[in-house]
């Protein structure tokens, strides 16, 4: 699948730019990371442009996948595409700003 670049709909709350939504991880984290410095900051539904659906083009839904993994659902045709599949991977764009994630030691929840 080609990579898209996706633009967070808020800005970077380091720097207040534009922040690429990019893969954070393998398994599905994904993460906005300013375009002016660079650093990794976590991501919300409402943060996540909308895009028209390729088959119907409809605007599709922002949802979560198993609770954990944001992806892309149209609404009428139903055809679904996780978010951390259709962006690059945070090493294609970015130097390293480590982001903990949900589960990793050291955080409280």
């Amino acid at each position: 699948m080609t990579k898209i670049k996706l633009i967070s709909t808020a800005p970077s709350p380091c720097c207040g730019r534009d922040a690429q939504i990019v893969r954070s991880r393998d398994g599905g984290l994904i993460s906005r990371d300013c375009l002016m410095c660079g650093k990794s900051h976590y991501v919300n539904e409402s943060q996540i442009p909308r895009l028209q659906c390729k088959q119907c083009d409809l605007p599709m839904e922002v949802k979560k996948l198993d609770g954990t993994n944001y992806f892309y659902e149209c609404p009428a045709c139903r055809w679904y595409a996780k978010i951390a599949d259709m962006v690059p991977f945070w090493s294609e764009e970015f130097r390293y700003s480590g982001l903990a994630a949900h589960g990793d030691l050291g955080l409280p929840y």
